[in-house]
């Protein structure tokens, strides 16, 4: 008697959902080279004041750390910089940039899971660039070492 369920597939009609849909896209390992937007001088903040119940919350502008600075020239020279738009640029600039300098200041794990969340949106990792199916080129030219012969095979022999 035969299993139970549907007769299995021919392999050409099964459908495989971790297939590759096509290839990587290799992104240049030297990254960005061209110009990009300057990011602001900094951003605006409001402090609430917790004294007063009338009062209007007060707004200051906040300059960027040295830190966040660099952090920011870090991502405009990225190999993922290559393939942002003026979206991916104002996302970076004006909401993610203001989350990396505010967890400077004042870390919070808050703060660190929407920064983490928001730098995965532009391929901030590995396991993010290849969901994007993305691949940074190989900065590697020469060819890989062949692989060494074992001792222990070598050390083997057949018995009778």
């Amino acid at each position: 008697m035969a299993g139970r369920g549907p007769a299995p597939k021919e392999p050409e009609e099964r459908r495989r959902r971790n297939a590759e849909k096509g290839g990587l896209e290799t992104l240049p390992a030297e990254g960005h080279t061209g110009a990009f937007p300057p990011l602001p001088a900094g951003y605006q903040r409001t402090l609430e004041d917790g004294d007063a119940e009338d009062s209007e919350p007060l707004t200051m502008t906040v300059p960027y750390s040295a830190e966040t600075t660099a952090w920011y020239a870090d991502w405009a020279r990225s190999p993922m910089a290559t393939k942002f738009t003026p979206v991916e640029w104002n996302r970076l600039r004006y909401v993610i940039a203001p989350l990396f300098d505010s967890f400077l200041r004042e870390p919070s794990t808050k703060l660190a899971s929407e920064l983490r969340l928001q730098e995965t949106l532009l391929g901030a990792t590995h396991a993010d660039r290849l969901r994007s199916n993305l691949r940074v080129a190989d900065t590697t030219s020469a060819a890989p070492a062949p692989k060494a012969k074992s001792k222990r095979r070598t050390n083997l022999r057949a018995v009778s």
